[in-house]
């Protein structure tokens, strides 16, 4: 969850609601109250809204904007943090006094994580120790989707991305033959060998391989033609069958040839670069007591067992 400072409420997202909160007050005394009324909890997005169409007689732009954004609210009395997504991707995070309402002040990330697991153990959330997952390592330098319109649409992003950067000259494409002769798994190669060291050998090796298949079944299996193209330099992550691998030969050779997203999309699908699925149960967080043994706690654990089973014959 990454807090920015970009659309609607700008930079002085804290001052804005401030002001706002100024110019109606009575209303929104009124409107927290009401939030405080059960005590430590979070507030969906339609709990918020409805409480505070129900107070609200007057206009307030920046206050209506706000509410009809904020996904939820973390309540610790006498503080009310919001969690705002005016425009997608951007995320705002905005602590609210409910009796000082001119006590208004914006917040990280972190801190509105910690301020949301006290709902649910204040010491777990205030314990050193406890279990923290930064997914920074995944945030590459490639070029960030913009427009709320490409929501959705990465694998296409990155597809043109990496189209753009291959063609033209056959040399362009030595990134991906690189990629290719990295794809390894415990020390053992599994697309190409150094025999295939550049773009224009593999194209070539790929003609030969295309044609040597042309006459054989297509549910050879692969050990039949291994020795063959292990000596032209193929390694077997190619398909278990003359069929797949045929398949993965020809999507190779049409990224090579005349690159394009489609293509490119199809070629990676077939690579085998997964080798190790984690599963992940939060089972048994959102009840943290007496439920050892449960018979609910059983069954997802036979669950995700199954998963992982039926997860393995299908990779």
């Amino acid at each position: 969850m990454t807090s920015t400072s970009t659309g609607k409420f700008s930079d002085s997202i804290a001052d804005n609601i401030r002001n706002a909160l100024k110019q109606s007050q009575s209303y929104m005394k009124r409107c927290f109250s009401k939030y405080m009324e059960k005590g430590k909890r979070v507030l969906k997005s339609p709990e918020l809204r409805d409480e505070f169409e129900r107070v609200m007689d007057d206009k307030n732009e920046t206050l209506g904007t706000m509410f009809s954004s904020a996904q939820e609210a973390v309540v610790t009395p006498p503080y009310v943090t919001f969690t705002v997504r005016p425009t997608p991707g951007c995320w705002e995070f905005v602590k609210v006094n409910s009796v000082d309402l001119s006590d208004v002040k914006q917040i990280s990330s972190a801190e509105y994580l910690k301020l949301k697991e006290t709902i649910a153990d204040e010491n777990w959330s205030k314990d050193e120790n406890a279990l923290e997952v930064d997914f920074e390592a995944f945030d590459f330098s490639m070029p960030k989707l913009t427009l709320a319109s490409s929501i959705g649409k990465g694998l296409n992003f990155v597809s043109k991305y990496i189209t753009s950067k291959l063609s033209g000259s056959v040399d362009n494409a030595q990134p991906l033959v690189d990629y290719l002769l990295s794809l390894e798994y415990q020390g053992e190669k599994h697309m190409i060998n150094e025999t295939l060291n550049t773009a224009a050998k593999l194209q070539l090796a790929l003609i030969v391989a295309e044609v040597s298949l042309s006459d054989l079944p297509r549910d050879t299996p692969y050990q039949s033609i291994e020795l063959r193209f292990k000596e032209w330099g193929f390694e077997r992550g190619w398909g278990d069958t003359v069929e797949r691998v045929h398949e993965t030969i020809r999507s190779l050779s049409e990224v090579l040839q005349a690159p394009d997203p489609q293509n490119l999309e199809k070629l990676f699908s077939k690579l085998p670069t997964i080798f190790k699925v984690v599963i992940f149960s939060p089972h048994g967080y959102f009840g943290q007591s007496d439920v050892l043994g449960l018979p609910d706690t059983g069954g997802q654990v036979v669950y995700i067992l199954d998963q992982v089973r039926a997860m393995e014959e299908e990779l």
